[in-house]
Parts: C-alpha cells; structure tokens; sequence
C-alpha cells in the first residue's frame, strides 16, 4: 500500500472541487471587469481559485505522506447539526431570530456531553444575546427578534 493520509486527500478533493465548481460558476456569471476597473466577479474568482489551489497542494501533501486510515466522523453529532440549521431555517421567519437561534443551538448540542443541560441553557442563552448585540444593534439588521405565531 502506498503512503498516504486519506484525511488530507478527501480534504484536498473537497477543497479543489468546491473551488473549481465556484470558479467556473462565477465566471460564467459575473463580470470580471478589466484590469483598471475589477468587475463584481474578480474578488469572488480569485478567491475560487485560491481555494482550489489550496485543495491542490494539501491533496498532494496527503498523497506523499502517511497518515490515519479515515476520519473518525461522529455521524449522530453531524446528524443533529445539519437539524438545528434546518429546523433554524424552517423556523426564522415563522417565530423570529432569538426563538429560531435557541432552537438550532439547543438541537445542535444534544448529544454532546461534554456539557450538562444547564450549561447548554446559559450557552443558548449567551450565545442569543451575542447574536442580539451583534444583529440588531451592532448591524441593526431588520430580522423580527420574535413573532407570536397565532
């Protein structure tokens, strides 16, 4: 078997097929402008191809080197990420930001346990009033912080 770290590889491929399919979208759709006046589109697919060249060279280091056979991946923990942003989603417009916010963080964390349901709660709770200070106040983004549903 040849030397190779498989977390490095499957990152590397990860990282130059999302560069690649971004750069290839942007181009394709915004204006990159000329090299006096940069269009909408230059930062975006510099940036791309950034990335991908990013991807290339840690796709090419896990291929030279040894390493673990595969990522250790906590697939409850992802499975009940991926439902607190959904249910976040779902929920935003429906009962505003701070309901929708302690919902995903609540979920998030349920099988985590590391921390006790009270810790959960003050870091729900923390975390709200972060994102209160920096939404509203600080970028005075005009999301409802709640509605009543009825």
């Amino acid at each position: 078997m040849r030397n190779l770290n498989v977390r490095d590889v499957l990152s590397g491929v990860f990282l130059l097929g999302l560069g690649s399919i971004l750069a290839i979208h942007l181009g394709a759709s915004l204006s990159m402008g000329s090299a006096r006046n940069l269009g909408p589109g230059f930062f975006p697919f510099v940036t791309a191809i950034i990335l991908a060249i990013c991807g290339l060279v840690v796709l090419v280091g896990g291929l030279r080197r040894a390493g673990t056979d595969g990522p250790d991946i906590d697939w409850v923990g992802a499975f009940f990420i991926c439902l607190g942003i959904v249910c976040f989603g779902l929920l935003l417009p429906r009962v505003g930001l701070l309901p929708a916010l302690m919902v995903l963080l609540l979920v998030s964390t349920i099988f985590d346990r590391r921390f006790s349901m009270v810790q959960r709660v003050v870091y729900t709770i923390g975390m709200v009033v972060v994102a209160w200070l920096i939404f509203v106040v600080g970028l005075r983004v005009t999301v409802p912080l709640y509605t009543l549903p009825w």
